[in-house]
C-alpha cells in the first residue's frame, strides 16, 4: 500500500492563481534534431515537480530554457508572471540582451550535475561571490547568510575547506547552499545525484529533502524514482520531447497511464517498489 508522504500535505493550488512558473509551446532545436516539441508546464508555488524520462527524452534541455542558459526556438517560459530571455514587442516577443538576461537569472537557482564550484576559491568564498558581484550585498551580510545556508546542509564546519578537499557529495550540497545565497524565487536541479558514488547519494537527496520542507518552488530532473514518489507533489514523464505524463506524484507514479512512463518505471523501480 502506498502512505502518502506528508511533503505531499499540501493545499490544493487555487485555479484562480496565476502559476509560478508557466511554459508555454516551448520548441528547441539544435542543427536537425529537434529537442523539444512544443512543452507545457505549469507550476504551483511552493511545488515540488520531478521530471523523469529516458535518457535524451529533452528534460535537462527544458531545464535549461526556464533559466535561459539555452533560450527556447519559439515559445515563452513565465517565472512569477515574468516572461525570461525575452520581452513583448508588439504582437510577440523579441530577445532581451544577455546582461539582462543575467539579471533574471539571478532568481532562479540552478544545481549542476558536475557541482561547477570555483576551485581556487574556499567554501565560504564560492558561496558569497554571486551575492557580492551581482546582488551587491555587503560581505558581511553575505558571510552572515553563507553560514546559516551552510549549518542547513550540514557544512558549517568546511567554511574554510577548498572544493578539492571535499567529497562529491559534500561538493554538491556546497553548490546547493550557493545557490540559495542568491535568494532565488524557484530552484532547478539537473540529475544533482548523477556524477555521485551510489553511497554519497543519500547526502545530497536529504539536503533537497530538507530544503523541500521551507516550501521553495523545485523542478527536479533526476532518475532517482523513489526520490520523485517521496518527495514530488507532481510528477512529468517526458520522452523524444514532449510531456506524456503529468499529474500528482503518487497518482502518475503509482497508477501510470502512459505505456512509455509504465515501461520507464518498470525498468527504474525494483518491483516491490511497484504499484
Amino acid at each position: 500500500m502506498t502512505v502518502a508522504n506528508p511533503l505531499h500535505s499540501r493545499p490544493e493550488p487555487d485555479p484562480q492563481v496565476k502559476p509560478f512558473v508557466r511554459l508555454e509551446k516551448i520548441w528547441k532545436s539544435r542543427g536537425k534534431n529537434v529537442v523539444l516539441k512544443g512543452v507545457d508546464l505549469q507550476i504551483s508555488n511552493g511545488e515540488i515537480t520531478c521530471l523523469l524520462g529516458p535518457s535524451g527524452a529533452g528534460k535537462s534541455t527544458l531545464l535549461r530554457c526556464i533559466n535561459a542558459i539555452e533560450l527556447a526556438d519559439r515559445g515563452v517560459v513565465y517565472v512569477d508572471d515574468v516572461p525570461i530571455g525575452c520581452k513583448p514587442q508588439k504582437d510577440g516577443f523579441v530577445r532581451m540582451r544577455e546582461r539582462d538576461v543575467a539579471r533574471q537569472r539571478a532568481d532562479i537557482g540552478m544545481v549542476f550535475q558536475n557541482f561547477n564550484l570555483f576551485p581556487h576559491m574556499s567554501v565560504l568564498e564560492n558561496i558569497i561571490d554571486a551575492p557580492v558581484r551581482v546582488r551587491r550585498e555587503s560581505r558581511e551580510a553575505a558571510v552572515e547568510h553563507a553560514h546559516v545556508l551552510l549549518k542547513q546542509v550540514g557544512l558549517d564546519h568546511k567554511v574554510n575547506a577548498y572544493p578539492r578537499h571535499l567529497s562529491g557529495g559534500q561538493q554538491q550540497r556546497v553548490a546547493i547552499a550557493r545557490a540559495l545565497a542568491m535568494r532565488p524565487k524557484v530552484m532547478l536541479f539537473d540529475e544533482p545525484t548523477s556524477a555521485l558514488d551510489p553511497h554519497l547519494t543519500h547526502e545530497v537527496l536529504d539536503a533537497i529533502r530538507d530544503l523541500a520542507s521551507t516550501g521553495m518552488t523545485m523542478i527536479i530532473v533526476t532518475h532517482e524514482v523513489q526520490f520523485a514518489r517521496d518527495i514530488a507533489d507532481t510528477v512529468a514523464i517526458m520522452a523524444d520531447g514532449e510531456i506524456i505524463e503529468h499529474g500528482a506524484a503518487i497518482d502518475v507514479l503509482s497508477r501510470p497511464k502512459h505505456p512509455v512512463t509504465r515501461s520507464f518505471l518498470a525498468r527504474s523501480l525494483p518491483m516491490e517498489a511497484q504499484g
